[in-house]
């Protein structure tokens, strides 16, 4: 999520200048109130300090259904100091998938409209109730503040905001390079989940997604242990034999 808003973005920028608009259109930045930033998977990103922004854009974080959210929100509070700061500040500020909850614990949502993945839609509701949840909506603004649905949505926000600062032509130009749809709408996301919000109403998807979460992990790793061997066989096959003579 921290950088398919800034590829996504750094495309659209290619785009804009193409069509004579300004260079540095879209000026992006990775920053942190912390000096070292980890992803999920343990891979550091290099940050830059916390400044003044136009627009302040919140990643989702790793989480999984029964977490101790508690503990999660202890460890992050810096973050979450740092989008209550700029929220009231005036910034726009958006979340991108559960970043919302980030949101919801700053008090940025409080009496305002939001959505985050539908998966942890109830949780936000619990732990916010001053937060109308519209778990049916790819991308809510209200008053400045944006949340978007599950990760993928984070492309419908970009491109919404290429729209808005370039025009319709440089944003389905930068869609169709990126191959990503432009033409979504709502009832497509309801379409695509089907019964599943009602599953998750019995308990049973929750389990579900969090067992498929693990098999798929395992499997990206067996095919990258697996071409990690080709390539080493490859690379051994291909040496010169060294000459005994």
């Amino acid at each position: 999520e921290v950088f398919g808003v800034v590829d996504l973005l750094t495309m659209a920028g290619h785009v804009a200048r193409a069509h004579q608009l300004p260079d540095d259109v879209f000026a992006t930045a990775v920053m942190s109130p912390r000096r070292r930033v980890t992803t999920a998977d343990g891979t550091s990103i290099a940050v830059r300090p916390m400044g003044p922004v136009d627009v302040l854009v919140v990643p989702g974080f790793d989480l999984v259904p029964g977490a101790d959210l508690d503990r999660r929100f202890a460890d992050l509070r810096p973050e979450i100091e740092q989008i209550r700061a700029h929220g009231d500040a005036g910034t726009s500020v958006v979340s991108i998938c559960v970043g919302a909850l980030l949101l919801g614990e700053s008090g940025l949502l409080d009496q305002r409209t939001a959505t985050t993945s539908w998966l942890f839609a109830d949780v936000l509701a619990q732990r916010c109730p001053g937060v109308r949840v519209a778990a049916d909506r790819l991308v809510v603004t209200d008053r400045g503040v944006t949340t978007t649905a599950a990760f993928s949505a984070m492309f419908d926000f970009v491109l919404d905001l290429v729209d808005r600062s370039c025009g319709r032509l440089v944003a389905r130009r930068t869609a169709r390079i990126a191959l990503v749809d432009d033409a979504r709408t709502e009832m497509d996301r309801v379409q695509a989940m089907g019964g599943a919000i009602a599953a998750v109403e019995s308990g049973h998807m929750k389990q579900a997604l969090v067992s498929a979460h693990a098999a798929r992990r395992a499997r990206i790793w067996a095919c990258w242990r697996a071409r990690a061997s080709s390539a080493s066989s490859f690379s051994r096959s291909s040496l010169p034999r060294a000459s005994s003579g």
